[in-house]
């Protein structure tokens, strides 16, 4: 929260600076919006509220620039392989709407494709809509006899890790969880990606889906990565991981690869001007920030929540305007001096087209 006689020390400690200088700083000193010193906040990505199903369930086409993701399903149809690893690179980039179309899209090329289901059952949960997640394990149950010894141990893992977000109240089922994961290790401890659901399943929640490891989680990605070393989620979650206990410069390095790989997805570039930010390539970061807005904008997906986690999105909008002192004049001009509240009216006025 920002008062007025904070707002007004600001523009008077910053009457010889740059405006980019200057919005640097309100960067710097938001921490209801960035925090640069500690792991940046990704929260913009948990759902905003119910997604239509006409949505959900509309035909998708194979993309690209999302990152080359496989994994091996019992199916005989290429094109419902394709459309899985689709699914799963959104997914493990939290794209949860295109993970669903994508897995949708698998399932009419083969109805039978139990893993397809599984996949949709993570991806609600990314969603936080369990009870959906919950109908889509019952489903993928239905197949049970058709699945290998690999997919019933995923069949049993998301049927514990469900179980856990529908009475996580209760320890012993986040222990089964837990020993689901163990179990279906000890049968293929070469699997990288029971290494990556292993890392995901020390978090306290599912909800969290790799933005919450610590330093025990490291072990799990990075054994991942040595099976499996073009693996682009265990990428993604090692690079959280690294944000998440200080490894700036691990990070830095990671988000750039994976912003390499995944062009096309805006976390991608999300996460990379983070680490840019955090290591002062303010310019840079800009950048990344301002592509991560087109591709939202490109897919209809920017919201008023990014734009107060996200600000800096409007740095260069702002900085078109040769007289500063009108922006610092508007930056306390909210009721109370409110910044939450001059970015609402920011974003409104953007919308609508208009000059602030």
């Amino acid at each position: 929260m920002y008062d007025r006689q904070r707002i007004l020390g600001l523009r008077r400690s910053l009457s010889r600076r740059s405006l980019s200088n200057f919005f640097l700083l309100v960067l710097l000193a938001a921490p209801s919006t960035l925090c640069i010193a500690q792991a940046p906040d990704h929260s913009s990505h948990a759902p905003g509220g119910p997604v239509p199903r006409e949505i959900l369930d509309r035909p998708v086409p194979l993309r690209t620039g999302i990152g080359s993701v496989h994994e091996s399903v019992s199916t005989a149809s290429p094109e419902a392989q394709s459309f899985y690893n689709q699914g799963l690179s959104y997914l493990h980039s939290f794209v949860w709407i295109e993970a669903i179309r994508s897995f949708h899209q698998s399932l009419r090329a083969d109805p039978n494709l139990a893993m397809a289901y599984l996949g949709l059952a993570d991806a609600y949960i990314g969603l936080q809509d369990v009870p959906t997640a919950r109908s889509a394990v019952e489903r993928a149950r239905t197949f049970e006899k058709k699945l290998n010894q690999r997919e019933r141990s995923w069949l049993a893992i998301r049927d514990a890790e469900v179980a856990f977000l529908q009475d996580a109240a209760d320890p012993d089922s986040y222990v089964a969880y837990r020993k689901a994961v163990g179990d279906a290790l000890k049968l293929n401890p070469a699997d990288p990606w029971l290494w990556i659901q292993r890392g995901l399943a020390d978090e306290a929640s599912p909800f969290t889906h790799g933005q919450a490891g610590g330093v025990d989680t490291l072990a799990f990605y990075k054994t991942a990565l040595a099976l499996a070393p073009d693996n682009l989620p265990a990428l993604h979650y090692y690079a959280h991981t690294c944000e998440s206990i200080g490894r700036v410069k691990d990070a830095l390095d990671l988000t750039a690869t994976y912003a390499r790989l995944a062009p096309a997805i805006p976390h991608a570039h999300h996460m990379h001007g983070h680490e840019l930010l955090r290591t002062g390539r303010t310019e840079e970061a800009i950048q990344e920030f301002l592509k991560t807005k087109e591709l939202e904008d490109r897919a209809k997906s920017f919201s008023y929540n990014d734009l107060l986690i996200h600000p800096e999105l409007y740095y260069e909008r702002i900085r078109e305007y040769e007289n500063k002192s009108l922006a610092l004049q508007k930056l306390g001009a909210g009721e109370g001096g409110n910044f939450n509240l001059y970015l609402k009216l920011l974003y409104r006025s953007f919308k609508k087209g208009l000059k602030f």
